[in-house]
């Protein structure tokens, strides 16, 4: 994979194969909405997934880019609330956490 598209891309049509059902903010607004949902949610983690037991968050990474700074604040929130928050930057490490949850 080069990039985080790439990586995004692969996550998605692994759950698609599993059935998984999943929310990624960027498949479900438009190109003229995108800013200002981005704007209200910004830093919100790129896939939320409902699994049976928990619904999981995900932010994906790619090469050495760390969070943003409102990304640490969802993470904060997300663990603060004991709701299960992963940084990810490979398809093997998605695939363990999908299946650890599954």
């Amino acid at each position: 994979m080069t990039s985080e598209k790439d990586l995004q891309n692969a996550c998605m049509e692994y759950m698609d194969t599993l059935g998984i059902k999943y929310y990624h903010r960027y498949n479900y607004t438009s190109q003229k909405n995108r800013k200002s949902v981005h704007k209200k949610f910004k830093g919100y983690p790129d896939f939320t997934i409902p699994l049976s037991e928990t619904t999981i968050y995900v932010e994906l990474k790619f090469g050495n880019n760390g969070l943003t700074d409102e990304q640490k604040e969802w993470e904060l929130y997300f663990k603060e609330t004991q709701n299960p928050f992963y940084v990810v930057r490979g398809l093997e490490e998605f695939q363990e956490i999908i299946e650890r949850w599954k």
